[in-house]
């Protein structure tokens, strides 16, 4: 069965009986399709830290005075 609100809805409806059954295609394709927003997400988060592995690893006493405009506190 097709995973669409509006589809589910419908059959629940209609027929109360029935068990709800999604085929294997759809099944994978919405796990795809949340593996990649959490996979995009991520990659986001990174984008703010690169370049401050270095600064972030170290103490802020050890630090040149350059590296201290960009770390987080």
């Amino acid at each position: 069965m097709d995973m669409s609100n509006a589809f589910t809805s419908g059959c629940m409806t209609y027929f109360p009986q029935a068990h709800i059954v999604y085929d294997k295609f759809h099944i994978v394709q919405d796990t795809n399709k949340r593996l990649d927003e959490v996979r995009k997400a991520e990659v986001g988060e990174k984008k703010l830290l690169k370049g401050h592995r270095f600064t972030l690893l170290h103490l802020r006493k050890n630090l040149p005075e350059g590296r201290l405009q960009g770390r987080p506190r």
